[in-house]
């Protein structure tokens, strides 16, 4: 039985504009955003675990991305309007 080199990844396995585009919005969004969305409606939206992006469909991934999103950029000139 002989055993073969690992092979190099081939470009395709490589970092695309749509992996991280992936990245950005499924995984980091959803997971600050599903904390934003739990405190904002009381621990009742979104029922999918926070872990659970990928069970999610699209109308609640938009929702909760959207609101989420919203909320931190609100936060985020909220800030910048009390520094300055």
């Amino acid at each position: 039985m002989t055993t073969q080199a690992p092979k190099h990844p081939s470009p395709a396995h490589c970092w695309w504009p749509s992996d991280l585009l992936e990245l950005g919005i499924e995984i980091i969004l959803w997971q600050v955003d599903w904390c934003v969305c739990r405190t904002l409606t009381f621990n009742r939206y979104p029922g999918i675990p926070t872990n659970g992006q990928d069970r999610a469909s699209r109308l609640s991934l938009f929702l909760v991305c959207s609101i989420g999103f919203a909320a931190l950029v609100a936060l985020g000139i909220g800030l910048a309007l009390q520094s300055g």
